[in-house]
């Protein structure tokens, strides 16, 4: 596994309601950077972005600004040809900025190419005075705290017993033989925003914290 810069251990400020199984694990997970950050990991079709759309909105209700980063194997492309910013990309520039009042866009190659994007380099994009927490979906051969997602359907071996850095398993069937991480019900989001929480340091959750106009 590739490995990203360490920087201290989540210490949640209550752990009482958690069984010592899910304290355990939560005590033992490291934060990458100044932003914590947490993973989820399945198989393709297993429902990731599903379940990562009912938990933004969850954890925003909790005062939590979110970031997301997604692992992709296919080209990252949000440019046309013949559009000004594409030509001038095309033509040597190594960094392309598009910018309206609503949104930026940076457009940059990796400082280290290769097949897959270094996870330590793409956290570092993500602005700590505007994310409190960042979630990312894949990136499951790099070395940080991650959800592992299985569905008993799909009939997919699970991911856990070759990775230590699984915290828990969301599933929607029984428990599993043998010794794994602690249990998450895949229909129950609220749960899962609240393991989150904890296992980003965060403690219990605090609606009042939240804007009126968060969804």
């Amino acid at each position: 596994m590739t490995s990203a810069t360490l920087t201290g251990t989540a210490t949640p400020a209550a752990t009482a309601t958690l069984t010592p199984t899910a304290a355990a694990a939560i005590a033992a997970t490291p934060i990458l950077g100044p932003i914590p950050v947490i993973g989820f990991v399945a198989p393709s079709g297993t429902g990731k972005t599903t379940l990562l759309r009912q938990l933004v909105p969850l954890l925003r209700q909790r005062g939590l600004a979110i970031g997301y980063l997604k692992h992709t194997h296919h080209r990252v492309e949000v440019d046309k040809p013949g559009k000004d910013s594409y030509e001038i990309r095309a033509a040597g520039a190594s960094q392309v900025l598009l910018a309206s009042g609503e949104r930026w866009v940076m457009q940059s190659a990796p400082l280290r190419p290769g097949p897959d994007p270094d996870l330590g380099e793409m956290l570092a994009r993500f602005d700590p005075a505007l994310v409190d927490l960042i979630l990312v979906e894949g990136f499951k051969g790099s070395d940080y705290p991650k959800l592992e997602v299985h569905r008993t359907a799909l009939e997919k071996p699970y991911l856990y017993p070759q990775d230590p850095a699984i915290r828990a398993l969301i599933t929607d069937g029984p428990p599993p033989f043998g010794a794994h991480p602690p249990l998450l019900p895949l229909a129950n989001p609220a749960a899962i925003a609240d393991f989150i929480l904890a296992l980003a340091g965060r403690g219990n959750p605090h609606p009042a914290k939240a804007s009126p106009s968060s969804p």
